[in-house]
């Protein structure tokens, strides 16, 4: 099934689709440019029109940022190559839109990256300015994928935690638990987990690490057993990131997430 086609399905379904097999460690998943890519992809007539009307109603005031698209994804045993170009965020906004037309092409869609980090046997959240509880991550921008260099998951996930958290994952073994379709607006999400070894207490990771993201108001540590006991009562990428650990921990099976 291509791309596309998963996009329509998770969105026709309102449902999370995981791809099967996409987890691994984190160099598993592969990106690099589609071999011919323009500076910015803007979608074709009559997707276009969509977008400007989705823009100028719901784009005021926002910044029309450059993220990292991906126009195929192509998944084996040995890795899951994502061929990338570069979108516009007001593309990202309007995807939706776009898919409830069934004779549109779709536009390649915006990737977003997350991660459960472990401390003993709790889990790092950051609390949003909003008050939600959310655990660090974020958009996949242009500048994460180099011009001829792979990695851009692996370099959006160090940014996003370091803003987010302040802590550093250079001595981190990180996993992808699983790529999935879908969320609100559509996109790639690609979630994974890791183990902090060096933190000397709870504390520490609380008062020592500030977050540099102003979106972020504070740290905190929840256990684990709580977390995944209460699970549907967290945002949905939360929910996301905990049903894709469970199942590629062999815990919990969650091929498709309700949403």
């Amino acid at each position: 099934m291509t791309l596309s086609a998963l996009a329509r399905q998770a969105y026709a379904s309102r449902k999370v689709l995981r791809i099967p097999g996409s987890d691994g460690p984190i160099g598993y998943v592969r990106t690099k440019w589609a071999e011919e890519h323009p500076s910015v992809h803007e979608p074709m007539p009559p997707a276009a029109a969509i977008t400007d009307r989705v823009w100028q109603q719901k784009g005021v005031g926002r910044f029309d940022g450059e993220l990292l698209g991906v126009s195929g994804l192509d998944a084996s045993s040995v890795s899951v190559n994502l061929s990338c170009v570069p979108i516009r965020y007001r593309d990202y906004l309007a995807i939706d839109q776009i898919l409830a037309v069934p004779d549109i092409s779709v536009p390649p869609l915006a990737v977003g990256v997350h991660t459960l980090l472990w401390h003993d046997d709790a889990i790092v959240c950051v609390r949003r300015r909003n008050g939600r509880l959310a655990i660090p991550g974020g958009a996949v921008d242009r500048g994460d994928l180099n011009e001829a260099s792979d990695g851009a998951i692996a370099r959006a996930l160090h940014r996003e935690v370091s803003e987010e958290t302040g802590l550093s994952l250079d001595h981190v073994d990180l996993n992808v638990t699983g790529i999935h379709v879908g969320g609100y607006p559509t996109h790639i999400m690609i979630m994974t987990e890791g183990r902090l070894n060096k933190l000397e207490s709870d504390s520490e990771l609380i008062t020592k690490y500030k977050p540099v993201d102003e979106d972020v108001n504070s740290i905190e540590l929840l256990p684990a057993s709580v977390v995944t006991s209460s699970m549907d009562e967290y945002p949905l990428i939360f929910q996301i990131a905990l049903k894709s650990f469970l199942t590629y921990r062999n815990i919990e099976t969650y091929d498709i997430i309700d949403t």
